[in-house]
């Protein structure tokens, strides 16, 4: 018998960290990101997956969309996924 692993098919993703430009060491501090991108027509599903290293907060076009990130291990970080199809419009968010 296998046992599965993850909750859905597995993704080798590859990304960076996001951080403060000025020291993307330093402790204890806490910083707000922003990001517009731009829908021409509205999908009928899109999901994120988002984790920080202590936490994060989500917001698309000034409604709260999630909070996290899920606890691991840092040496296995984790991540949360959200649809967020219902919280994006058509132009601008």
């Amino acid at each position: 018998m296998t046992q599965q692993l993850f909750a859905t098919e597995h993704v080798d993703w590859h990304a960076v960290w996001i951080c403060h430009e000025a020291d993307p060491h330093q402790t204890n501090m806490f910083v707000h990101f922003r990001n517009a991108f731009s829908v021409e027509r509205l999908p009928e599903q899109a999901t994120i997956h988002i984790t920080a290293d202590t936490a994060y907060k989500l917001w698309i076009n000034g409604e709260e969309v999630g909070r996290g990130p899920a606890f691991s291990d840092p040496r296995w970080q984790s991540y949360d996924s959200h649809d967020v199809s219902n919280f994006l419009q058509a132009g601008t968010n």
